[in-house]
This record gives structure tokens, sequence and C-alpha cells, in this order.
């Protein structure tokens, strides 16, 4: 009985055959299509779009490699750190302490025009180092200060009170104990008369004095270059500086002259101006990182927000 039940006539097969011819041809091209269609807008721009991350990634990657063994490394070798003082040392220390020879150019060319690294907040100003590389260096900074002149080989024959300026042969006339002078009026020639400064110091009070536009405090003295502690006494500040840091109308490479700024506070300063408009107070300023109280502390004299 279940012979009769798979049993078909002759046009039931052929039909069936039929049937079962076209689902294959269907199926196979089916597949073909599949195979061979061209991918939609959507497909193949989500394949672009994979394909432009992965390029992007491996960019930033590679960039960020180049830039940790540019800043570490030195012909395949880590940086060195050792005390250093910018203004004696040479190529190959620079070097070996891991700044780029773009960096050791521009402190080399700084010296030689008569530059001079007085404080280790100076060495900042150089252009194209970073505030990382400040950092890392900056532990190790060792400015030599110039040695007091021992002049007991050579004793002068005055009084032991000195109680009044007296000639000397071949040398300057020195103000008596207990004299004060202006600091902010004083030219070199009054400069020279007091104990312990001579030529070269009284040269690099006025170019200090220049640069700040004028002393606020006797203590300023101190971020002189082989200034002694001693000349202190002989100083007072009767007029304070002039305001004449124009934060609203100079650009960087204007703004990084002044001894208290470097490079990046300058920039900060400029770009705070696109963004948002002029300066007005000070505090402004106290929200970057860059600035810190003791930086704010000694611009507000010099600060003109005109």
């Amino acid at each position: 009985m279940w012979k009769d039940f798979f049993y078909f006539s002759r046009a039931e097969r052929r039909l069936l055959t039929l049937l079962l011819v076209l689902a294959a041809v269907l199926a196979v091209s089916l597949l073909a299509y599949r195979h061979y269609a061209p991918q939609s807008p959507d497909d193949a721009g989500d394949e672009a779009l994979e394909a432009f991350r992965v390029s992007v990634e491996k960019a930033d990657s590679l960039r960020r490699q180049g830039r940790r063994e540019s800043h570490s490394h030195v012909s395949g070798k880590p940086a060195a750190m050792f005390p250093f003082d910018p203004n004696t040392a040479d190529s190959s220390q620079l070097t070996q302490l891991g700044l780029s020879d773009f960096v050791v150019r521009n402190i080399l060319k700084y010296r030689a025009r008569g530059g001079v690294f007085r404080t280790s907040e100076s060495l900042a100003k150089i252009y194209g180092l970073s505030t990382e590389d400040y950092r890392r260096l900056l532990p190790y900074i060792r400015i030599r200060q110039d040695k007091p002149v021992n002049r007991t080989s050579t004793p002068l024959p005055l009084k032991p009170e000195f109680p009044a300026a007296r000639p000397v042969t071949g040398r300057v006339l020195k103000y008596a104990e207990g004299t004060v002078i202006d600091l902010n009026d004083a030219d070199t020639a009054s400069l020279k008369r007091v104990p312990g400064i001579g030529r070269v110091r009284a040269a690099r009070i006025v170019a200090y004095r220049r640069q700040l536009g004028g002393y606020y405090a006797v203590s300023q003295l101190a971020e002189i270059q082989g200034m002694p502690d001693s000349v202190a006494r002989w100083f007072r500040v009767g007029r304070l500086p002039v305001k004449s840091l124009r934060v609203n109308r100079w650009d960087v490479d204007r703004l990084r002259r002044h001894p208290y700024l470097n490079f990046y506070q300058a920039k900060v300063i400029v770009e705070h101006r696109h963004k948002y408009g002029r300066l007005d107070s000070l505090p402004q300023l106290a929200l970057y990182e860059e600035f810190t109280k003791k930086d704010l502390e000694r611009l507000r004299y010099y600060v003109d927000f005109d």
C-alpha cells in the first residue's frame, strides 16, 4: 500500500522534474548575484571609514613613538641626566641631555649673541624647548655665580669707619658707608661707586632694569648673574617701574622679551585674546597652568591693560 502512496504518473514526474530544475537555476542565480553584484554605497562607505580609521591610528601611533624617541633618545641612546650650566654646556652635553638639534642650535645662537641665562626660568624662553623638556631639565640646572672678589691680598689704606668717600689711585671713588641710592635712577657711573660693583655689574644692573621696565624691589638684584647679596644694603626703590608690558597689544615675540614671561606664557596671553577678547586683570591668567602665583605677583608691577 505504501508503494501506491509514492506512485506518480508520467505527467506528474515531468512537472516535478521541471520544478527541481527551476529551483536549481534560481539558487545558482542568487549565489552568482551575491558574488558579482557591486557593493551598496553603505557597505562601501563602511569599509572606507574602517580603512581610514586604521590608517589614522597607525599614523598617530608612529607620531607618538617618534615624539617619545626625539625627547628621550639621541642616536638611539637614552637621554643622560646630569647637572649642567646652560651658559657653559657645549653642544655635545646638551645633546646628551636629550635636547633636539634645533633646540641646541637656538641655545648656542642665544649665547653667541651675548645672551646670558641669569636664572633657571630664563632657559624656558628658548624657542622650541617644550614644557615637558624644561620641567625634565629644571632639577639639573646649575647656573654658576661669580665668586666675590678677594681684596685681602691688596688692602687699601682706609680708616676703619670710612666716614667719607676718598679717592684711591687707580680705583673709582666709592661711596661712604651708610650711603643709599635709588635703584631706578642710578646710572652706571653712580653704580660703580657702590662697593662690590664694578663696570660689568653696573652694566648688568642697567641692562636688566631696561628689560624689566624698572625695579619694584631691591631683592630683584638677586636675579642678576654674579650679583653678591652684600650690595643690596646700598639701594632703595623710590620710584616704582612704569607699567609698559602691553598684554592687549603685543604679539608673542615681543611679550616673551620681558624677563618675567617665557614663550609659552606669551602664547597663552595671545591665544586668550583671540578666544575671549582683551585682558582686564591678572586673575584671568590664573586659570592657566603656565602661570603660577609667583608669576602673577611679579607681573602686576609691569602689566598695562590698555
